[in-house]
């Protein structure tokens, strides 16, 4: 009860699925509560955009990682040499660095997702191999999905395609 959007976005980075006990009508507990409280609405949203993530990764090999990311907020699938995914949120937003260093020999494509505004942008792609600082394009609370594009030919290749903001 009484989540934000912050827990969900932080609860999905540490591999737990967010549970929540919607308090829209007051009535359990005597808390008062409203469908139209601003808090309760961003909160459900960003449980919808989570779930949007959760179908786009693959979600059997993703596991939650606090060193890979500065933010230590980390959702990562690197345990097949292609298809690595990272699923980043920064709360505060600002700089943050993601050691890419598992993900060798392809391009990463990357998109933002501004966690307040719900705004997805496709950004520019970046090499795996390293570690990486990222900036994003927007001020608050922010989410950096990475993938691997995969270039060989008995592979296609992946393309990012930004949720909709159907939360």
């Amino acid at each position: 009860m009484c989540g934000t959007a912050d827990w969900a976005w932080k609860t999905f980075t540490r591999g737990m699925q967010p549970l929540y006990m919607d308090p829209y009508d007051g009535t359990f507990f005597n808390i008062g509560g409203t469908i139209n409280n601003a808090q309760y609405i961003a909160l459900r949203r960003a449980m919808g955009h989570t779930l949007s993530y959760a179908n786009r990764m693959d979600m059997q090999k993703a596991v939650p990682n606090m060193t890979l990311c500065s933010t230590t907020f980390c959702l990562v699938n690197t345990a097949s040499t292609t298809n690595d995914e990272y699923f980043v949120y920064a709360p505060n937003g600002g700089n943050f660095t993601v050691d890419l260093s598992n993900t060798t020999g392809g391009t990463v494509s990357s998109e933002w997702f501004n966690a307040t505004t719900f705004a997805a942008t496709s950004a520019a792609n970046v090499t795996g191999g390293n570690t990486t600082t990222f900036t994003p394009p927007f001020s608050g609370a922010a989410v950096l999905y990475l993938k691997q594009i995969i270039t060989d030919t008995e592979n296609p290749q992946v393309t990012i395609t930004a949720p909709t903001d159907g939360a």
